[in-house]
């Protein structure tokens, strides 16, 4: 059985800074693993690579034994790859319920808008925002919009979810 990712390879320079380089890895099925180096050590610009935020220079990515390398990101989501970003951008206009629908419509089922808001609610209240599924994104915490993020993220439904900083920010309750 082949693993659920397999990175060989992989390469990524911005100009005459090689931020990437002969990178190479495999995550199974069910495996939990952690990537860690210091700040500006290359690991968001692995996962912009991995989920198709950036294109490699040289390298090979595959998901599910299916070459991804230089895919789209809605096409990598869609496949079963979803992730968090460090920095989170919430679109600050929309009420935090809908925020999670429209990280929803790239995720790997289509929903009618009536289940694609059931499900939200589930995913908000799974997340800790369930009760406020109502305000807009832009008044929740640093901790909130990073708790929106996950919740947008998990709503995908991925197979694979890469998780970049995500306790930056965060006080869980016990």
């Amino acid at each position: 059985m082949s693993a659920l990712l397999e990175v060989t390879g992989l390469s990524r320079q911005f100009g005459g800074l090689r931020a990437v380089s002969e990178i190479d890895f495999t995550l199974d099925e069910g495996e939990i693993v952690g990537l860690i180096g210091p700040n500006g050590a290359g690991k968001s610009t692995i996962f912009n690579l991995v989920n198709g935020v950036l294109t490699p220079h040289r390298g090979r990515i595959a998901f599910a034994g299916i070459d991804i390398t230089g895919w789209p990101p809605h096409r990598v989501v869609r496949q079963g790859l979803a992730r968090t970003h460090q920095i989170v951008r919430p679109l600050n206009g929309m009420t935090v319920l809908d925020n999670c629908v429209v990280g929803g419509c790239f995720g790997r089922e289509t929903l009618s808008l009536t289940a694609a808001r059931k499900k939200s609610a589930e995913v908000l209240d799974f997340v800790g925002l369930g009760d406020q599924a109502d305000a807009l994104a832009t008044h929740l915490t640093i901790a909130g919009k990073q708790r929106l993020e996950i919740a947008r993220a998990l709503y995908a439904g991925p197979r694979l979810l890469l998780l970049d900083e995500v306790l930056a920010g965060l006080r869980w309750a016990a």
